[in-house]
């Protein structure tokens, strides 16, 4: 899914999509081992990078949503300034959502705090988005580390190549255990010298 879109705007409706498609799964071993496993790598889904995403979001009223909320918590942040930092926990996940917007409940979300890209967005800047319906211009953020792109990349070329989970994982395996025992060289030539030594 992380093929679909580098950008973090674009997270939670993918993991809106991904959820849809687990339904879609016949057995329920699976789908338990995704509800248990998803909500520790959904941080698309942490507060501020939700609304960060709605006000973002090319559907009107989902902006329209996200900028008055952000409203909000200023107001609330005014008359609590002592109030501590946001969480860092990921809030329940809504598995029967029928919008992407309705996966989480921020109005639950305790310590809820706005987006750092807003923070320098005046009330009157964004009472002007609210009137005159405009998406405001903020920081493109990715959504995943180069790292994370590898990985996506090595499961894709092994889902390619071989059939069955056990299967895909044994040839991840060996990929990444040849890659491991195989030296880097500045030119491809030094290659043919080293490989009666790697086995």
């Amino acid at each position: 899914m992380l093929k679909q879109s580098s950008m973090l705007k674009d997270t939670p409706s993918i993991m809106f999509k991904t959820i849809q498609f687990t339904k879609e799964v016949l057995y329920p071993k699976v789908i338990s081992i995704v509800k248990k496993n998803l909500p520790y790598n959904a941080f698309c889904l942490l507060p501020e990078n939700f609304l960060y995403a709605m006000i973002l979001s090319d559907e009107s009223w989902v902006r329209q949503l996200g900028l008055k909320t952000i409203l909000q918590i200023r107001s609330y942040r005014a008359e609590n300034p002592l109030a501590v930092e946001a969480s860092k926990k990921v809030p329940e996940i809504n598995w029967e959502a029928d919008h992407w917007t309705r996966l989480i409940n921020l109005q639950e979300c305790s310590n809820l705090r706005e987006p750092a890209v807003t923070r320098s967005i005046s009330d009157e800047e964004i009472n002007s988005h609210i009137e005159n319906d405009t998406k405001p211009e903020l920081f493109q953020l990715p959504s995943h580390s180069q790292s994370v792109e590898r990985s996506v990349k090595l499961v894709t070329e092994a889902s390619t190549t071989v059939y069955g989970f056990e299967n895909r994982h044994r040839s991840i395996l060996t990929k990444l255990l040849s890659r491991e025992c195989r030296p880097a060289f500045e030119s491809k030539g030094y290659y043919h010298e080293t490989y009666s030594n790697i086995f």
